[in-house]
């Protein structure tokens, strides 16, 4: 079975601060897989790096098959990533979110319409759609957020 995540020396430097030091590992698909460590580990880095949200310094890694430097729009449209606090634009509308990403994702015309809506049903937003996401409660930005990732 193909591996879904698969690195070679990963590594992610910020000048002399090694954040993540040459990892290596495979996670096959279908495998439940947990990252442990403490604080300032590189954890939170090394998963940005898979949802191409960082350049790694140096190493090379695939998703899904997909090379992490030349298939990151590929790796974009087929993973998501929840942070631990909202990444949301409070300024902005629920639906105005939701366009902004998936714009982000490449998205766009009738594809984007879609899925917007698509995702306004699926987390029963579709009546605050037009809503200022600042003022959602903490669970509902997560709900769109959810989505969104």
């Amino acid at each position: 079975m193909e591996a879904a995540i698969e690195t070679q020396s990963l590594t992610k430097k910020y000048g002399s601060l090694c954040a993540v030091d040459a990892v290596n590992l495979s996670v096959r698909q279908g495998e439940i897989f947990g990252l442990l460590g403490p604080n300032g580990a590189g954890k939170t880095t090394l998963f940005k790096m898979l949802a191409t949200l960082l350049k790694p310094s140096e190493g090379q890694a695939k998703v899904m098959g997909c090379d992490l430097r030349k298939q990151y729009k590929d790796i974009r449209r087929m993973i998501g990533y929840m942070p631990q606090f909202s990444s949301l634009y409070e300024d902005l509308t629920v639906r105005e979110n939701l366009i902004f990403f998936g714009k982000a994702r490449f998205l766009q015309g009738r594809e984007l319409a879609e899925r917007v809506n698509e995702t306004l049903f699926f987390v029963d937003m579709f009546e605050r759609a037009g809503t200022l996401t600042g003022k959602l409660s903490g669970g509902m930005k997560q709900r769109v957020s959810l989505k969104n990732s």
